[in-house]
């Protein structure tokens, strides 16, 4: 699975695979 999000900036951020939804916003 790939999912691509827009951050504040306007930039797309792209996850491949992740697993555990809540990694997505982990820093």
């Amino acid at each position: 699975a790939t999912l691509f999000i827009a951050d504040p900036s306007g930039n797309v951020l792209e996850f491949k695979a992740f697993k555990d939804s809540d990694n997505l916003f982990a820093s």
